[in-house]
């Protein structure tokens, strides 16, 4: 079972901004040694962020790979969710698991946070809160942290 749950609220509402946030946090995982899983909502979105992680910073090396699992070689992986509707996907155990995007897994992986990335539009706001209540309803503790300011 996860340990925290965060929800961050994007100051934009392109996927590029999710995606900005998203290499943020892959920095600061594979600086403290953390496995982390991205699940986008779409195999376009999985792209862009693969595309953006490899040239994010020159002075950030992003080990990842498009995969439903970390691993040794590659801390990162990137997911897509229209993936994890395939019977066959079976994400593994990750210290971290973010979503770009308010949808979670049926099935989630074991990890110790999980956080999730929205966009600054009305449907994924939305979305957002309804996702917040069934979390806080289910005994959640949950972070959120608007970016929009």
């Amino acid at each position: 079972m996860h340990k925290q749950t965060d929800i961050y609220i994007s100051k934009g509402n392109a996927f590029s901004d999710l995606a900005s946030i998203a290499c943020r946090i892959a920095e600061k995982a594979i600086a403290a040694n953390q496995t982390i899983l991205f699940v986008c909502e779409s195999d376009i979105d999985a792209k862009s962020l693969d595309e953006l992680l490899w040239s994010y910073r020159e002075s950030s090396f992003l080990p990842h790979q498009q995969s439903v699992s970390p691993s040794p070689s590659y801390p990162i992986a990137i997911a897509s969710s229209q993936g994890a509707n395939d019977p066959s996907f079976k994400a593994t155990d990750t210290n971290i698991c973010v979503y770009l995007g308010p949808t979670k897994l049926a099935e989630e992986p074991q990890m110790k946070r999980r956080m999730f990335i929205v966009r600054n539009d009305q449907k994924q706001l939305e979305s957002a809160r309804a996702l917040f209540k069934q979390l806080k309803s289910n005994g959640e503790d949950i972070n959120t942290h608007d970016l929009r300011r």
